[in-house]
């Protein structure tokens, strides 16, 4: 794992499971994206791997060039490969946390309780969407 040149922790090429290979203590979907990684390689991981998942979705404008946390939906409403990324957790045997964050400053002139249950709904419903 390494920074970008924004200096947020990414991971571009991501290693196979190993005792050598240090847990990460979680993963972001849009931090992947704009990093350029591949939703593939999540089964590489070994399932206590990642503890957390920052769940959030991103759109289609910006590019993923400039896109920034201020750019982040919620789960559901953007392009994120979350279906994908979600078969993947499951199938390297992923048993952790999900985390829903939201940077982007139009929730935040909305009720937090309403903005958290969406929130809410919209996970379960892209966890439903994947495993069914």
């Amino acid at each position: 794992m390494f920074s970008d040149s924004r200096g947020r922790w990414l991971c571009r090429e991501w290693p196979p499971a190993t005792p050598a290979v240090p847990k990460a203590a979680f993963f972001s979907i849009p931090t992947t994206y704009d990093g350029g990684s591949d939703p593939k390689r999540l089964r590489l991981l070994s399932p206590s791997a990642i503890h957390v998942i920052h769940l959030n979705d991103y759109p289609a404008d910006p590019p993923r060039q400039t896109i920034t946390d201020a750019n982040r939906i919620l789960p559901g409403d953007g392009i994120a490969p979350l279906t994908e990324v979600f078969r993947n957790l499951r199938d390297s045997g992923f048993n952790g946390h999900l985390s829903l964050e939201l940077f982007n400053r139009d929730y935040w002139k909305r009720s937090p309780v309403k903005v958290a249950r969406e929130g809410v709904e919209k996970m379960r419903a892209v966890v439903r969407k994947a495993f069914a």
